[in-house]
């Protein structure tokens, strides 16, 4: 049967420390350090990145609202300038109707003047035609 050893040897110790120590020197120099630079690196990188993003949306923000100015003040010309045709167009309208009206009342006042002229005519021819006819009545009863 085999006994139990307790007691350290201390050479074993100081060999098995010295292993450990050189295994976490090489873990941090290998792997700790280079995940942590390049951490820092990514997060750096990400906050620059971020940055640039801000102001190129920042940048492209004041574009579209300079775009959006434009855009207005051009729609608002449009249309004031559409109003101001449709105003001379009424304007033409009014001025053409009230031409034609004119146009239309002196040729009413033409047209009626002719007509009581030929309407007076007419009552003269008739009032001759009667005349002669009472006469010639007259005559051929006399006779």
């Amino acid at each position: 049967m085999s006994t139990l050893n307790l007691v350290p040897d201390l050479v074993i110790l100081g060999a098995q420390s010295a292993v450990v120590l050189t295994n976490l020197w090489v873990v941090k120099k290998m792997i700790y350090e280079p995940y942590f630079a390049l951490r820092a690196k990514r997060q750096s990188t990400t906050v620059e990145a971020m940055q640039i993003s801000r102001a190129e949306l920042e940048r492209q923000v004041a574009e579209k609202s300079a775009f959006d100015a434009e855009y207005l003040a051009s729609k608002k010309a449009f249309e004031d300038e559409k109003l101001a045709m449709i105003a001379k167009a009424q304007k033409k309208r009014e001025e053409t109707v009230n031409e034609a009206r004119a146009l239309a009342k002196e040729k009413l006042s033409k047209a009626m003047e002719s007509i009581a002229q030929k309407t007076k005519e007419s009552e003269s021819d008739m009032l001759g035609l009667v005349d002669q006819v009472s006469q010639a009545l007259a005559k051929k009863l006399n006779t």
